[in-house]
């Protein structure tokens, strides 16, 4: 009689049989199928596991494998402290700055984290470096390469004006209009008026008041903002020769010459005009107001009848010798800067007289004179104008995101900071001179002669 394990026995045969057929196509197949699946499994688990116990044990036994240290042009970074070093003559280096540590190393210096115990067999030396170099050198996919703004502070603030450079490509701003203009100040106390991409220079302190600005102050510009504009006609009162005496008679009353005509049209409009020795000649609203402001007699009215019948003067130049800027708008600061949108082409910069908002145009810092540049981004820049000596090179600049310029000291020196072969953008030199400076970097200056580490 069978037993119950007989049955099993049975059981577990008929499913083996099965299984075989199915996997192996042969019922009669003499050991279980799979078996040498699961046992191939089970043998590469326990192989990796060994390998794993084996390389913990040399982990043990020799910690910090790395050898990054022993490459050429290696620039070593410390995972745990972020610390710089590179490898000389036996001994690790500590470097007191990333730019330094690249003028160490020369062009083609590349980069490494490393962990503290692969350093901790090696010999120091004494750390090298130039002090106060920037740790934060952009690459030369980094560089700026589009406009920028130089904007002014509200109302001056430092001796000189303080002087924004805003590198980042999301600084918006907007040309003043053709019938607008800007009323500005020099640190020598003479002010100007900005219009037509020019600055015009008042005459005297009436002129501000002739023109209705006599009420206001206007924002102190740095030095360098002014260079950037060409210089246009100064804005006074006109000079009418032999002002004062001779004359003629008009609407049949003696005038001197000098003397002032307005005539009001019906419509509104007026006709302005000045009496010059060989008679009437046409001039601005601005014109008329600067000379009463210098103390001349309020305008003489006068009918059609009377200028129909005196001489005309062949000379109009007070129509056009100034902008008539009484028909035009000034604009206040507010809320918006007063800037200059900067583009060079070739050696050349060209300037755009705009207005942008001031937040932008001051973006992270207070209104001192500085570059405010996206982190991790730089401008490479080329003083400008250039010296006229044959073969002398311009001063290069880098200008980094701490909003400080640093002078490259020479060709060696732009290459080993991965700059070779791109060309510096022009920037006024009145421009450089006013913002903060760093260190000249060099390779001379962290110990290295022309013929490698010294």
């Amino acid at each position: 009689m069978q037993t119950r394990k007989d049955h099993v026995h049975a059981y577990q045969t008929l499913v083996g049989r099965m299984s075989a057929a199915l996997l192996l196509g042969d019922t009669n197949y003499g050991e279980p199928p799979a078996r040498r699946a699961v046992t191939g499994v089970i043998f590469g688990l326990v192989l990796g596991l060994l390998i794993g116990v084996a390389f913990w044990v040399y982990g043990l036994i020799n910690p910090g494998g790395n050898t990054a240290w022993r490459k050429p042009g290696v620039i070593l970074v410390e995972k745990e402290s972020g610390a710089r070093y590179v490898y000389q003559r036996g001994l690790l280096v500590p470097v007191l700055n990333h730019a330094s540590a690249m003028l160490v190393q020369g062009q083609g210096s590349t980069v490494e984290t490393i962990t503290r115990a692969s350093l901790a067999e090696l010999d120091r030396g004494r750390p090298v470096g130039i002090p106060n170099a920037p740790d934060s050198v952009p690459g030369p996919g980094s560089l700026v390469t589009g406009s920028w703004l130089l904007c002014l502070p509200r109302t001056g603030g430092t001796e000189g004006g303080s002087l924004s450079m805003n590198l980042s490509p999301e600084a918006e701003s907007t040309p003043i209009g053709e019938r607008e203009y800007l009323w500005v100040a020099a640190a020598s106390g003479e002010q100007y008026l900005v219009w037509g991409q020019q600055k015009l220079r008042l005459a005297d302190a009436t002129v501000a008041i002739a023109l209705g600005l006599g009420a206001g102050t206007p924002p102190v510009a740095a030095a360098a903002w002014l260079a950037a504009l060409p210089e246009g006609p100064p804005i006074g009162a006109a000079t009418i020769p032999g002002a004062g005496g001779g004359g003629t008679s008009v609407g049949g009353v003696h005038r001197a010459v000098g003397t002032v005509f307005r005539h009001a049209v019906g419509n509104g409009a007026e006709n302005l005009l000045v009496l010059r020795g060989d008679g009437l000649a046409p001039l601005s609203r601005t014109e008329v107001a600067l000379l009463r402001a210098r103390g001349g007699s309020a305008a003489v009215e006068v009918d059609a009848a009377a200028i129909a019948a005196a001489p005309r003067s062949a000379d109009n130049s007070l129509t056009t010798r100034i902008p008539d800027l009484l028909m035009m708008k000034p604009i206040t600061g507010g809320e918006r800067a007063f800037c200059l949108r900067q583009e060079t082409s070739g050696a050349r910069i060209a300037s755009q007289v705009v207005t942008a908002e001031r937040r932008m145009a001051w973006t992270g810092m207070t209104e001192q004179t500085g570059a405010y540049l996206k982190p991790g981004t730089g401008l490479l820049a080329a003083a400008v104008p250039a010296p006229a000596k044959a073969g002398v090179k311009p001063d290069r600049y880098l200008i980094t995101d701490r909003g400080f310029k640093y002078r490259l000291a020479d060709d060696e020196a732009i290459q080993a900071l991965g700059f070779g072969g791109i060309t510096p953008r022009p920037v006024a030199a009145e421009v450089l001179a006013a913002l903060p400076s760093g260190p000249v970097l060099s390779r001379a200056e962290v110990g290295v002669s022309q013929r490698g580490t010294g």
